[in-house]
């Protein structure tokens, strides 16, 4: 029988293509032939874990690391006893450890999919957080400049933790994320993920408007912003060029949000936000020989 196959993103600019194909399977074959002929077409650093969906419907959960696959339906052993249309979608869940993903599914804890996730993301992150932070106690390396580290604290955010590839800051109860993913930098605000940036110039200076942007409306002070850029809708993202590269939103709003300060530095947005000024932009000095 052909059989759609298509998965999720695993990371910022994974999303550019499509992941759907078809491919020939055989009614006949088990749940683990399945899985062992068709996999997620991805290699993430560290393995994967997806749940698998036949016609949407969960059936199975498969881990790259050990290429096990973990079922609860003892009535499903074959192709033909899943039922529902020939879709196989992975579902991914991260470097979520497989045996806790199954008891969770086993338990219900799938019917509300979203906190689930937030459960395994609060451990992975705090993971990640802890990483970092000794990362940075043995590196001077920095994944943000100087001068975007100056802004950010000057609209009081903390930064903790900040290494050469991870950012986190805090300004009050609120947290935006620039962590290194690949040749992209994933970009989280407040209410999740948010976008990827090709630049870290680009994601910087996203995170110095973003922060600026929350600090500004807690003053209460409303700044008039310059005509924003149109973003462009494609390929299921609003894209957002910016003075140092590209930004890829996950939504129309926050393409808005982004759009507004696309053509500015840091020093212009911090001059913007917090005095109320759009700075002219820095010009090159340049000397005669000899001079």
């Amino acid at each position: 029988m052909l059989v759609e196959v298509d998965r999720s993103s695993v990371h910022a600019g994974d999303d550019v293509r499509s992941h759907e194909h078809w491919t020939e399977v055989d009614p006949a074959w088990t749940v683990e032939e399945l899985l062992a002929s068709v996999q997620p077409d991805v290699d993430v650093q560290g393995g994967s874990t997806w749940i698998c969906c036949w016609g949407g419907e969960p059936f199975a959960v498969w881990c790259s690391r050990d290429r096990r696959v973990r079922t609860w339906r003892p009535e499903v052993r074959t192709v033909a006893d899943l039922g529902g249309g020939p879709r196989l979608f992975f579902d991914y869940w991260s470097t979520a450890d497989p045996d806790w993903l199954l008891a969770a599914v086993e338990r219900g804890a799938l019917a509300d999919r979203w906190a689930l996730r937030q459960q395994w993301d609060d451990v992975l992150r705090a993971r990640e957080e802890a990483e970092w932070r000794e990362r940075a106690r043995t590196s001077s390396d920095r994944l943000l400049t100087p001068e975007a580290v100056a802004a950010l604290e000057g609209f009081g955010a903390a930064l903790d933790p900040h290494g050469e590839g991870y950012c986190r800051a805090v300004l009050g109860e609120e947290e935006w994320r620039v962590s290194v993913v690949g040749s992209w930098l994933s970009l989280v605000s407040p209410h999740g993920y948010t976008g990827s940036a090709d630049s870290r110039l680009a994601a910087e200076t996203w995170l110095v408007a973003a922060v600026g942007a929350a600090w500004l409306a807690a003053t209460g002070t409303v700044r008039d912003l310059p005509p924003a850029v149109e973003p462009v809708h494609r390929s299921g993202q609003w894209v957002v060029p910016v003075a140092h590269g590209t930004l890829r939103m996950r939504g129309r709003d926050d393409a808005l949000a982004a759009a507004a300060y696309a053509s500015m530095s840091v020093r212009q947005v911090v001059g913007l936000l917090r005095d109320g000024v759009l700075v002219a932009p820095a010009r090159r000095r340049w000397w005669r020989r000899g001079s």
